[in-house]
């Protein structure tokens, strides 16, 4: 689920000027990236939004400290909108296309502070590329310190909208899609070498989706938390993620649950899966893979997915039968839904049940039956024949 780019590129592509801080040197560059993802349900969304509370800091002046949302779109492009500061001071082009590391500035240009909150987009139309739009705000733009803003990214049309506040502070012509993923709170730190220094701490709270034309809370969060490149930066990195007091603050905390960890939900709700007395079956959820005989009862975080799979869809039948070789064969599921699919995924947005309906097959019975008749009647005709000659040749 995480993001997966070039930040060197980005890094290298943001700086007019070359800086003496060797950040374009060549030098290997390092992200850290923590934060949170959200649920299933949210996935095919044509927007998002969250309030990010405003931390100014003095950061340190060879790294880019970041607190965006962000998605991956099902054409394959990312989007990304929050505040950052920028290494410096040094003049930036404050917005531009950026095609094979070379800066196309089309806005204007102007020197900026490592210090300063500047709002900021960024569209890459391959996650897998190195060319990506940008937008840089104003110096201060992102409020006085401790405030709250809302940070939107809305389809518009033809154009992608980011909104602060409500209020259009930038967009981008680019083709409509709908999200891959769900969206994703992060925050990162990115520099060459090593990286230092705290990484805000940064609150946000109230991310949700534009969907089925109404904006929709987030049910469940996962917890992101990774760096980058993998062969050379410490996976134990120094920042985390938390929930508190209803906000969930990243960056420099005590917490540091894995990747992939349940960070919060507003619920659970409970999947109910009864099928046969002696089939095995699978439920996988975002926690893995459990297996289960006969029936089950889980509890899964609201609007997260959960599959289940019977291991075989053919299961001997019980008693004398069974012994004769008839099989009990998978019909379909019945409950809160129908499929005939033995493998089913199911998004639990409330409780659900999955009841396994099953058909006799008989003809291996039937078959050895028939047989057993046709044998005894075959002896039977012998017998009766051998004895009525036996007569005849007595006589």
């Amino acid at each position: 689920m995480m993001v997966r780019a070039n930040w060197g590129i980005i890094l290298c592509g943001l700086l007019l000027v070359t800086l003496s801080f060797g950040l374009c040197s060549g030098k290997s560059q390092i992200s850290f990236k923590v934060g949170a993802i959200g649920d299933d349900a949210s996935r095919g969304n044509m927007g998002i939004r969250a309030a990010i509370q405003t931390h100014l800091y003095d950061t340190y002046p060879v790294v880019f400290d970041y607190f965006w949302i962000g998605s991956v779109l099902s054409n394959g492009a990312f989007i990304q909108f929050g505040y950052g500061f920028q290494p410096g001071p040094a003049t930036y082009c404050l917005e531009a296309f950026v095609k094979g590391g070379v800066i196309n500035c089309i806005g204007k240009s102007e020197p900026v502070s490592n210090t300063e909150g500047r709002w900021e987009w960024q569209y890459w139309p391959d996650i897998a590329g190195h060319d990506f739009y940008y937008e840089i705000g104003p110096a201060d733009s992102v409020g006085v310190n401790g405030s709250w803003h809302e940070y939107s990214i809305v389809r518009s049309g033809s154009q992608w909208d980011f909104l602060l506040d409500n209020v259009a502070v930038g967009n981008l012509t680019a083709a409509a899609s709908l999200s891959r993923d769900p969206p994703l709170i992060l925050a990162e730190k990115t520099g060459s070498d090593q990286l230092v220094g705290s990484l805000g701490p940064v609150a946000f709270q109230d991310l949700e989706y534009f969907k089925e034309n109404e904006w929709r809370p987030v049910e469940s969060l996962l917890v992101v938390r990774s760096c980058s490149p993998t062969q050379t930066c410490n996976l134990d990195q120094p920042y985390g993620v938390a929930v508190a007091d209803g906000h969930v603050v990243v960056g420099s905390v005590h917490e540091r649950p894995n990747d992939g960890e349940l960070l919060w939900t507003s619920g659970f709700v409970t999947l109910n899966v009864v099928t046969h007395p002696d089939a095995g079956f699978s439920v996988s959820t975002y926690a893995g893979q459990r297996l289960f005989v006969d029936n089950a009862t889980i509890d899964v975080p609201k609007g997260m997915l959960a599959s289940v799979s019977l291991i075989d869809p053919t299961i001997a039948s019980p008693g004398i039968l069974g012994m004769l070789g008839a099989k009990d064969e998978f019909a379909e599921w019945v409950g809160s839904g129908i499929s005939s699919n033995s493998s089913v995924q199911v998004l639990m947005e409330s409780d659900y049940e999955l009841k396994a309906t099953w058909r006799l097959d008989y003809v291996t019975p039937v078959l050895l039956i028939l047989t057993a008749i046709l044998i005894i009647a075959g002896i039977s005709v012998y017998v009766t024949f051998r004895k009525r000659s036996k007569g005849k040749s007595q006589a």
